[in-house]
C-alpha cells in the first residue's frame, strides 16, 4: 500500500517532463518508490532493532547503520528532486543535468514541486522503516520466542481441551 500510494503521488510530480505523460511518470515513480520502500524496510529490519540491544557494540553498529541508511535515503531523494527539476528542461539530458546539479549545488532546487517530491520520498521511506521495525518484536530474537510461546500455549490449550472432554466422557460413563 505504501509503495502504491507513493508511486501515484510521485507519478503526478514526474509526469511533467515525461514523454509518456502520467503513465510514464507513474512508471518512473514506481521504480523510485520501490527503492524508497525497500531501502526503508531494510533500515527498519536490519538497523533499527540493533538500537534496542543491550550491548554497546550492537548499539553503536545500529547508530552507524541508521545514520548511513538515512544519509543514503536523503541523498537518493535529493537526487530524485534534482531529476524532477531537470525533467522540466530537457527530458533527454535530465539524468546528466540532475547529477551535475546535485554535485555542484545539492540544495539548489528552485522548484517547490521537486521539494515536494523529496519530502514525499523521505516520508514514505521513513514510514517503511517504521513498518519494517514493527514487523516483529522490537527487541531482536524476541519475536521468534513469542511465536514459539504462542504455539506451545495453543498446543497446551488444545491438549487440555481434549483431556477435559475425555474426563467428561469417563464421568458420564461412571454416572
Amino acid at each position: 500500500v505504501i509503495l502504491l500510494v507513493e508511486a501515484v503521488l510521485n507519478g503526478v510530480f514526474l509526469s511533467k517532463g515525461s514523454e509518456f505523460g502520467l503513465i510514464g511518470g507513474i512508471f518512473e515513480a514506481l521504480i523510485i518508490a520501490s527503492i524508497n520502500v525497500i531501502w526503508g524496510l531494510a533500515i527498519g529490519r536490519l538497523a533499527l532493532p540493533r538500537l534496542a540491544y543491550r550491548g554497546l557494540v550492537s548499539k553503536i553498529l545500529g547508530i552507524v547503520l541508521v545514520i548511513f541508511g538515512g544519509a543514503l535515503a536523503f541523498g537518493f531523494n535529493l537526487g530524485v528532486a534534482h531529476y524532477r527539476t531537470a525533467m522540466s528542461g530537457d527530458p533527454f539530458e535530465a539524468s546528466l543535468i540532475a547529477y551535475q546539479t546535485l554535485i555542484l549545488h545539492p540544495f539548489g532546487i528552485g522548484d517547490i514541486k521537486s521539494w515536494g517530491l523529496f519530502f514525499i520520498g523521505m516520508t514514505f521511506s521513513s514510514i517503511a522503516a517504521l513498518d519494517g521495525w514493527l514487523m516483529d518484536d522490537p527487541y531482536p530474537g524476541y519475536g521468534q520466542r513469542t511465536r514459539q510461546n504462542v504455539e506451545a500455549l495453543n498446543a497446551y490449550t488444545e491438549l487440555k481441551g481434549e483431556l477435559l472432554d475425555e474426563i467428561e466422557g469417563i464421568k458420564n460413563d461412571a454416572e
